[in-house]
């Protein structure tokens, strides 16, 4: 399923809404921490980001 996303800003909230404890761990979800999660997982276009995929950016959280 696509979502829309346009920005790093954009993703940095879809990716909060799912991991909301990020803070907790010490993780703080920037725009700059999602694209860098982004370009790691070999994607270079928001257009091609679908809930999958900002599931596995969530899911990088540690």
């Amino acid at each position: 399923m696509r979502i829309t996303l346009t920005t790093a800003a954009d993703l940095a909230a879809a990716v909060r809404d799912i991991r909301p404890d990020a803070v907790a761990v010490g993780i703080a979800i920037t725009p700059d921490w999602c694209r860098d999660q982004l370009h790691a997982l070999g994607v270079s276009r928001y257009e091609d980001v679908d809930r999958d995929m900002v599931h596995a950016i969530a899911d990088r959280v540690q």
